[in-house]
């Protein structure tokens, strides 16, 4: 449930919510490189305020308030299923539960420099009939999960997905 709450996605909405593009102070090369919508950058400055706002109040009531306050709908909607398994713990045990091989990430290429890369993964399963498929995110970690979404719902659509390749 935590890892949840406290995951990219979570403080990405969290800071969208808070409208907190508006208020980052970038440098010319990451306003130009599109830094103020930049996942990684929103999540921490969400983490940052929280810090911020813990160090300068030196009270843990009012941080935990201002938090319960930004996670609203979030919290509430955790026991979602779906909410507390990424793509890739679902793809994961969805296959073990039908006796097959687990998936399989390969990162097939990476383009651009440092901080601004761009990571390409395949995912493959060992079923017959399902194409694998490719995704590219701003790391591995969130390609291989975007990955794992799609498949997730291309093995659902799937009409002989039970037969082993």
């Amino acid at each position: 449930m935590r890892a949840t709450l406290v995951r990219q996605e979570s403080l990405v909405t969290i800071a969208q919510n808070l409208e907190l593009s508006n208020h980052l102070i970038l440098g010319i090369g990451e306003r130009k490189g599109g830094g103020r919508n930049r996942a990684s950058i929103l999540a921490d400055a969400v983490e940052s305020l929280i810090g911020a706002i813990y160090l300068d109040s030196q009270d843990m009531d009012v941080t935990r308030n201002c938090v319960l306050a930004w996670y609203g709908d979030l919290i509430d909607n955790v026991n979602d299923q779906k909410a507390l398994k990424d793509a890739k713990s679902r793809l994961q045990e969805w296959l073990q539960s039908k006796q097959f091989d687990l998936q399989h990430y390969e990162l097939v290429e990476t383009r651009g420099n440092a901080p601004y890369q761009i990571f390409v993964v395949r995912c493959h399963v060992n079923i017959a009939n399902c194409p694998d498929i490719t995704e590219s995110g701003e790391s591995r970690r969130i390609a291989e999960q975007k990955a794992a979404e799609l498949m997730i719902n291309q093995l659902h659509k799937l009409p002989g997905a039970l037969k082993k390749r």
